[in-house]
């Protein structure tokens, strides 16, 4: 049996969270669905930035690669180094720094062959070239990676404009190679709203770099996932706003969504608490959302909204963090998605 004094928990956390007896070392949360207030505006954010915004460069209307990179500052290189200690050479080992500050990336294999920014974007220019995608921003995640921003037409969603965007990334630090994640965005409120498809990867590594033939069928593949993942879309968007849920669903979708250790203590529920009673606030109160509500779709959104403006304790790179997180996937996303379409239609 959890035991958890409530008195010290503040009175948000204390109306959303009873401690409960369970039979199980797994601590749960009971969530009082009703009970988050109704706004005419957003309840939550005031401000809806895009999660790239503040931490890169709008390169709209720029159709070539290089010119991006130039415009946004990243047009960089990567040299590597030997690595000395007390006058010996590490074996195995280089340095990857920048070429132009000098700027320290990683340790990485001496196998490891860096893969310069405008190599690793070139793919994309078969993809401008196409007309079907157009480029938007170009950033970077501190100094050990870089990303380009490319968004093409928008569809329909049940009635909304969903944007596809593709985020390419390319690593520095060994730990990658060049990445490409679709991060499709609701427009209406600027909400991410990446979903797992069966017909199309949403992440996905790009691999033939090395010649011109190469990228000319990276930029062809990368244009059938697009295609594939903006055709199926809607299809599971659809299939999610048939799925009707009321409290037991959203209850039992938090408490997979936040789970709580056997040994996560007071504070680890009350966190727990908070951030269900945040979504619940932005699903129960956000006009935008309102002709999804009680819907597996309308709940969706709700986590949507959240994971991409929730604003965590700031830190230098907070921004970037959170981007990178969005892009790869959020795990919130995910085991909403996966709980919401397991409740039969």
């Amino acid at each position: 049996m959890l035991e958890i004094d409530l008195t010290n928990l503040n009175e948000s956390a204390e109306a959303l969270l009873i401690a409960q007896p369970i039979e199980h070392p797994q601590p749960t949360m009971q969530v009082a669905t009703q009970g988050a207030p109704l706004y005419h505006d957003s309840p939550v954010y005031r401000v809806r930035d895009l999660p790239w915004d503040h931490i890169s460069t709008d390169v709209r209307g720029i159709t070539h690669v290089e010119s991006a990179l130039t415009a946004a500052k990243l047009n960089w290189k990567v040299a590597q180094y030997p690595i000395q200690v007390n006058g010996v050479t590490i074996p195995k080992r280089v340095a990857n720094v920048r070429e132009d500050s000098q700027e320290f990336i990683e340790v990485v294999s001496n196998r490891y062959v860096p893969v310069q920014n405008s190599e690793a974007f070139a793919f994309m220019e078969g993809v401008l070239g196409s007309g079907a995608m157009q480029l938007e921003n170009a950033g970077s995640f501190g100094y050990d990676s870089i990303f380009l921003l490319a968004k093409a037409d928008g569809i329909n969603v049940l009635g909304d404009k969903v944007v596809p965007y593709a985020l390419i990334k390319n690593s520095h630090d060994g730990s990658s190679g060049v990445k490409v994640c679709l991060t499709p965005v609701r427009v209406i409120c600027k909400n991410t709203l990446a979903m797992a498809l069966r017909t199309a990867p949403r992440v996905w590594q790009a691999k033939h770099l090395g010649s011109i033939a190469g990228r000319m069928q990276e930029a062809r593949d990368m244009l059938k996932i697009v295609m594939a993942y903006t055709e199926e879309y809607p299809v599971v968007a659809e299939r999610m706003n048939s799925i009707n849920i009321g409290e037991d669903e959203i209850v039992s979708v938090l408490q997979k969504m936040f789970p709580i250790k056997a040994d996560g203590g007071v504070r680890a529920v009350e966190n727990a608490a908070l951030q269900a009673k945040e979504i619940l606030t932005i699903y129960n109160g956000t006009p935008d959302l309102k002709k999804f509500h009680g819907t597996a779709w309308g709940f969706f959104n709700a986590v949507g909204d959240y994971t991409t403006h929730h604003a965590p304790k700031e830190t230098q790179s907070w921004r970037e963090n959170r981007l990178n997180v969005i892009a790869n996937g959020h795990p919130l996303m995910a085991v909403a998605q996966a709980q919401l379409m397991a409740i039969p239609a």
